[in-house]
Parts: C-alpha cells; structure tokens; sequence
C-alpha cells in the first residue's frame, strides 16, 4: 500500500514547501489541504507539475477553510460552492489524483438540519457528479460530530446520497474519538481511503502513529487482509511536526514501512 502524508500535517509552511519535504522524506506520495482560493485551481496545479521534487498527489482534501460557502444554504453561497467544486476537481484531474476528501454535514439540532440538509446534499451530490467525468471517486470521512462516526450511520449517510462514486473512508482518530477501534471499522466497512494518526486518552489525539495507544500491528494486518489498495495518508495535528520536521516525517514513514512489510 501506498504510504503517503497530508499538508496539513505541515501547516502553515506554504503547500509547496510540505510537499517538498514529504518528497524528500521519502513518502510514495501525498494529500493536499489547499490553503487558500489559488491553491484550489488548476493553475496551481499546473505550478505542482512544474515543481521539482513534488511526490504523487494522491488526493486533495476538499478545504476546510472553505467549509463555510460549502456546507450553506444561502442561494448565492450554493454558487460560490459550485464553482469551487469545479476548480478543484479539475485540479484533481490535472494532478492525476484520484480521491477527493469530504466530510459529512454535522450533526444539528431539528431546526438547522432542516434548513441545511438538502443543500448540503445537493453541494456534495454535485461535487461527485463533476468528479464521476473525469473517473474521480469522493471519499466520506467518519467525522465524530456527524452520522458518519459510526459504520451504521455511514451507510445510512451514502444511502441517502445515492451517488455512484462516494464511498466511506476512516479516520483512525476519530473512530477512536467516538469508542471504536479502527480495527473494528474496517471489519464492519470497506473504505477506499484512510487518514491515519494516534490517539491517547492522556497524551492527545491525531499523535504521530506510534505515538499513542493504537494497535498498529493489528491495524495493518486487517488491511493486508482485506487487500486494502487505497492511500494510507499520515494526518497528525500540525503542532507536533512544527520543529525538526524532517526528523520526524522520516521516523514515522520508517516506523509504518516495518509494519507493512513484516
């Protein structure tokens, strides 16, 4: 499998700059969190290319910072969010990525789920319908404050999309978050794609795999035997790859390639 590590694990380095050190570290790709509108183009994807010492762009996390215009159900916000859809999956597709992260709608109380469900839907229903052109698959992340924390709730949520082209993906932090072992959601689900960190009760979460209470060696056998293909992407809180990065990108892709090859 391929191991490969978020830009949002380098933040607030510039995208460029992560993903040269991601290169340089050794990892066999990587996941973009575009940080601002020009990283969600295809001009800036045309700068990726040009760029020497850039890994493979495995995927693109659809941005948080923009969550805001995406998940609104004010009509001209629905226009702004469409047209950021398009961007960044013809960014995806000039990238040659082949998942695009999302997550689901949170949960709400009775009054603003009503008033933000249906638009929510039809924002990311669109996002897949743009994507399916260009053989591009959507990735729903176990978001701990939305149904999608369980396996249950997220066949449910999928359900309800009725899209093609959107699957389920794990976080191992949050499924610890919500009281289930990664382990145990891969047995009740198949994902296409994973964000993996540690997690401890007493020291923190999305931690350095290793670095927490998480049973590695359980964890990777699973996905060895369910013929896990997609990326297995390293997403760690920011903080902790603040000083000597490059140390500890190189500790933690050594730490996972002796789990994946034992």
């Amino acid at each position: 499998m391929k191991i490969c590590f978020s830009t949002a694990g380098l933040f607030p380095r510039p995208t460029l700059e992560a993903l040269q050190l991601i290169a340089e570290a050794g990892y066999d790709g990587a996941e973009i969190m575009p940080q601002c509108r020009y990283e969600t183009t295809p001009r800036f994807a045309s700068e990726i290319t040009r760029t020497k010492g850039i890994p493979a762009i495995c995927s693109i996390h659809f941005p948080l910072i923009f969550f805001p215009i995406f998940y609104n159900p004010y009509p001209k916000a629905k226009e702004e969010a469409r047209l950021l859809v398009r961007d960044v999956v013809a960014m995806a597709e000039r990238l040659q990525s082949s998942v695009i992260v999302i997550h689901p709608l949170s949960d709400l109380p009775p009054e603003k789920k009503a008033l933000f469900t249906a638009p929510v839907q039809e924002n990311i229903c669109f996002l897949c319908e743009q994507a399916a052109k260009s053989g591009i698959r959507i990735a729903i992340e176990n978001s701990p404050t939305s149904p999608c924390r369980t396996p249950e709730g997220m066949k449910v949520y999928l359900s309800n999309l009725n899209c093609p082209n959107v699957f389920p993906m794990l976080d191992t932090t949050e499924a610890m978050e919500c009281g289930i072992h990664p382990t145990e959601f891969l047995r009740l689900l198949d994902v296409i794609h994973l964000h993996v960190s540690d997690h401890s009760d007493s020291r923190g979460k999305h931690l350095p795999p290793g670095k927490g209470d998480i049973n590695w060696t359980e964890f990777v056998s699973s996905l060895k035997k369910k013929n896990f293909e997609g990326c297995f992407v390293v997403e760690p809180e920011y903080t902790y790859f603040l000083k000597q990065p490059e140390e500890l990108l190189r500790e933690t892709l050594n730490f996972l390639r002796n789990l994946c090859i034992a």
